[in-house]
Parts: structure tokens; C-alpha cells; sequence
């Protein structure tokens, strides 16, 4: 079976909760998970398999609005201190003899994988904005690019997106016209 590092983004409950299930079912179908996370992460997935901490990167909020301005000085005041994350995860995976990455929407993980030129797959609701056709009214336009560009950023480059969403959308298929059917069928909304 395969040693998988999964990555999941520690702020909030969201990504911690999908990803404690999906880990608890990789586990009974006999695959080694090895997790790495922050925060909520950290906490909620102990006592299912080994975590591994990080930082982590975390939104800015101000009255429970996301400020990405704040968000993004703040990112890259600690852009060093996740390079340094980024060399540790590429020598445990070395390491563990890591055949695959997940990530929920945490891009330490995926770029060591991608760094080690590993699968990685890319399991949120985050890029329902990037990947698939969304109807927005014109005042959220300018906040659903700063999404957008953040999510983009988040988890680049993953051989593979699973996106998840409680509503119906349509694949941006000018995107991806030329890319073989096989992947745009894991692009799809699930």
C-alpha cells in the first residue's frame, strides 16, 4: 500500500474534519498516512495517525472579514520560515518513502511534493472559484479575485484537484480544453 503525507490547513474546522474521515478511510483500505498540520489541524487529527506540526499559513481577519492585504504582508514576513518547512517535509519524505501527497488546502505539503515530483492531489472547496464557471454579483467581484489569486497560491501545481461544493457548477472548460479527458474528469465538482 502507499505512504501518504496529507496536509491540512489547521485554521478553522473545515479542512480537518473532511480530512479526518478521508485519512480514517485511507487507513482502513491499508494505506500509511502521515499528517501535517497546525492549529485546529493539530488537535482534531492526533488521534487518528501521526502528525507532524507546522506553522502554516493563516488568513487576517478584521471583523470577520478575511483582509487580504494583511494577509499577504504577513505571508511573506514568514515566507523564509516556510522554506525552511518546505526543505524539512522534502527530507521526511525522503525519509518515509512518501509515494503520494494530499492536500486539503495546505501548500507547504504540496510544494515538497511537487519539489520531489510526487503525486499530489488537491482535496477543498476552495477552487470551485478557479476551476469551475461561478455566477457572482458584481460587488463581490474584486473579493472573489483576491480569493481567486490566494487560492491559486495556496495549492499550486497538484497533478490532480478534487472539488468539493454543495452546489452545481460547470468546469471552466476553456481552461482546460487541452488537457486529456481523463483529467478533466478528475477536475470535476463532486
Amino acid at each position: 500500500m502507499a505512504n501518504i503525507l496529507y496536509g491540512v490547513n489547521g485554521e478553522g474546522a473545515g479542512h480537518s474534519t473532511r480530512s479526518r474521515e478521508i485519512i480514517l478511510s485511507l487507513q482502513r483500505m491499508g494505506h500509511n498516512v502521515l499528517a501535517a498540520s497546525f492549529d485546529r489541524g493539530l488537535t482534531n487529527l492526533s488521534d487518528v495517525c501521526e502528525v507532524l506540526e507546522i506553522q502554516g499559513f493563516r488568513f487576517t481577519y478584521v471583523n470577520n472579514a478575511v483582509r487580504y492585504n494583511r494577509t499577504l504582508a504577513r505571508s511573506l514576513f514568514r515566507a523564509r520560515k516556510a522554506m525552511k518547512e518546505i526543505r524539512e517535509l522534502t527530507r521526511v519524505i525522503d525519509a518515509r518513502g512518501i509515494d503520494l501527497v494530499i492536500t486539503d488546502f495546505e501548500p507547504i505539503t504540496c510544494r515538497a511534493g511537487r519539489r520531489r515530483k510526487l503525486p499530489v492531489i488537491s482535496i477543498d472547496n476552495q477552487h470551485i472559484l478557479t476551476h469551475f464557471k461561478v455566477a457572482l454579483p458584481p460587488h463581490y467581484r474584486r473579493d472573489a479575485a483576491a480569493a481567486k489569486l490566494v487560492t491559486r497560491l495556496m495549492t499550486p501545481w497538484a497533478t490532480h484537484y478534487l472539488v468539493t461544493s454543495f452546489f452545481e457548477s460547470r468546469l471552466m472548460t476553456d481552461r482546460f480544453s487541452s488537457m486529456s479527458p481523463r483529467r478533466r474528469r478528475t477536475l470535476s465538482s463532486c
